[in-house]
């Protein structure tokens, strides 16, 4: 769908409130900014910015919007944010992971004041990176986990929690 614009529109049964948020794909490196509703967010092939805003914000990888093996797409969500129940939503880019070891598709790692996500779609080569800017192990629920040696155990807890999409 690159290239293409999307707004939606959602109105209370009243018609007295009413949300509007436009979604522009393209094939680049895109911004992407929601708004104080729930929103669900992907910024298609590229190398993105991903913002939510207030409200349960679902982020979506999908099939074709990763980079190659040395040249990842590196994508940045700037509000993931687990108390407003944000979910960073992996289950289209990833194949085979519901009959394999989740830590042979997904790594996380601290890298300074932020979270970085490493996605290797077929389980070989690295080609989607998801940076959680300012984010930490505490605040996404994993502190006192070892990014060296507890990878399983903090990806299903994300899974199990509900802030990791993945097909089951």
């Amino acid at each position: 769908m690159p290239g293409t614009s999307f707004e939606y529109t959602v109105t209370d049964e009243s018609n007295n409130d009413s949300a509007s948020v436009e979604v522009v794909i393209s094939s680049g490196n895109d911004t992407v900014v929601g708004n104080e509703q729930d929103n669900i967010i992907s910024g298609g092939p590229g190398n993105d910015i991903l913002t939510g805003g207030a409200g349960t914000d679902i982020f979506v990888w999908n099939a074709g919007d990763e980079g190659v093996a040395g040249a990842p797409a590196m994508d940045i969500v700037t509000d993931f944010n687990i108390a407003e129940g944000d979910v960073l939503d992996f289950s289209d880019i990833l194949v085979g992971e519901e009959s394999g070891n989740l830590t042979d598709f997904i790594s996380i790692t601290e890298d300074g004041s932020d979270i970085v996500i490493e996605l290797k779609p077929d389980a070989t080569d690295v080609t989607q990176i998801v940076t959680l800017q300012g984010k930490s192990l505490v605040d996404l629920g994993l502190g006192g986990f070892d990014t060296s040696t507890q990878q399983a155990e903090m990806i299903n807890k994300l899974v199990q929690d509900g802030h990791v999409s993945v097909d089951s």
